[in-house]
């Protein structure tokens, strides 16, 4: 069975011509009867001209508005976490205030890294001390290698010892750049500028690198985002209603589907109440397109607003049921349906029955 949305547009049966036709076919016979009137010859008066008027049609866009809850949300949100291990030592800004990026926001003791920092720029004078003996002892090697006066395998073994030495300076360099990182990270920061929220810890907490509880958190609020919400049937239905009065013919209306209104509508009864005046159709489709009945719809809403709108249209139920499990496959029909075509009509179809009846839709 096809699935169908519950925000469409459906062309009934053809109908006689719109009115329009008859205008537009006296529109051309008068323009005809215009110009034989022009070959009129002369002598033969005007008796008898008609008198026509002219409608010039433009298209123009028309604003659909509607009026929608909201909520204020930062446009930016960085929660503050610790980057290494230690005690905060002090807190450095005022808690609800406006921060920048940049600015220091906690201390943590740095004692310690600040000795592991001086260890490793000692450790990268002691490499860098190495270098040029070696490098001396390789050209001096060099020389006499030409002269045959030191073997190859002294002057490898001088290249070896300047090669390593070259490599320990850019190993100590390297630790010199943790360490100096690690320093720097005692002194934590705001990352972005916004109002800061109150601090979950105060001097002397111990804490650790990338933990689970925030320090603070920042909110930018420049600019500030407006949240909405609106569902995509509450967006749909009244641009199709518009549609339809815009054509303004008998045969053009609105079909609305159970199924899409249980997900998207707030209430059963928006979707229908919007529609009302161009209403025509209604499928009558259970929450998992199963037996209605067995599922989450709002039933009784549904009817009760068909009913306060004294709805004339047409109800038609819309049900799956379990299929070739290949033929499932390809469809991607992953939520459970009804387990047969028996029980729909047996159970399904008696349940909206008797809703009908119950709220005098159908007698």
């Amino acid at each position: 069975m096809p699935i169908q949305s519950s925000q469409s547009l459906v062309l009934a049966r053809p109908r006689r011509l719109s009115p329009w036709a008859g205008v537009l076919a006296a529109a051309l016979v008068l323009a005809a009867c215009s110009q034989e009137k022009s070959q009129v010859p002369a002598g033969m008066g005007g008796v008898g001209r008609p008198e026509v008027g002219v409608v010039t049609l433009h298209p123009q866009s028309v604003a659909i508005t509607a009026e929608l809850p909201g909520r204020t949300a930062a446009s930016l949100i960085a929660e503050v976490r610790p980057q290494v291990d230690g005690i905060i030592k002090q807190r450095l800004f005022q808690e609800g205030v406006e921060v920048v990026a940049g600015q220091p926001l906690y201390l943590i003791d740095p004692a310690s890294y600040q000795a592991a920092y001086d260890s490793a720029v000692a450790a990268q004078q002691k490499a860098e001390a190495a270098v040029p003996t070696a490098q001396a002892k390789f050209d001096r090697y060099s020389g006499l290698l030409k002269q045959n006066v030191v073997s190859k395998q002294d002057y490898d073994g001088a290249a070896a010892t300047l090669a390593q030495a070259r490599a320990d300076v850019a190993s100590a360099k390297a630790s010199v750049e943790t360490a100096k990182i690690s320093l720097d990270r005692t002194s934590i920061t705001a990352p972005i500028a916004g109002r800061i929220d109150k601090s979950t810890l105060t001097p002397g907490a111990l804490v650790t690198a990338n933990q689970e509880t925030v320090l603070t958190t920042i909110r930018s609020l420049d600019p500030i985002n407006v949240d909405v919400t609106q569902s995509s049937t509450n967006l749909l239905n009244p641009q199709a209603v518009a549609l339809v009065e815009r054509i303004g013919m008998d045969n053009v209306f609105v079909h609305l589907d159970t199924y899409h209104m249980n997900i998207e509508e707030k209430g059963m009864g928006n979707g229908i109440i919007t529609a009302r005046d161009h209403l025509k159709y209604i499928h009558l489709s259970e929450s998992d397109r199963g037996t209605p009945g067995e599922g989450n719809c709002h039933w009784d809403e549904t009817f009760a607003t068909l009913a306060a709108i004294d709805f004339k249209g047409g109800l038609a139920m819309e049900s799956f049921i379990n299929m070739d499990p290949l033929l499932a496959f390809g469809l991607s029909v992953w939520r459970p349906v009804a387990d047969s075509e028996t029980v729909v009509m047996g159970n399904g179809l008696p349940f909206l029955r008797n809703k009908a009846r119950q709220y005098g839709l159908i007698k």
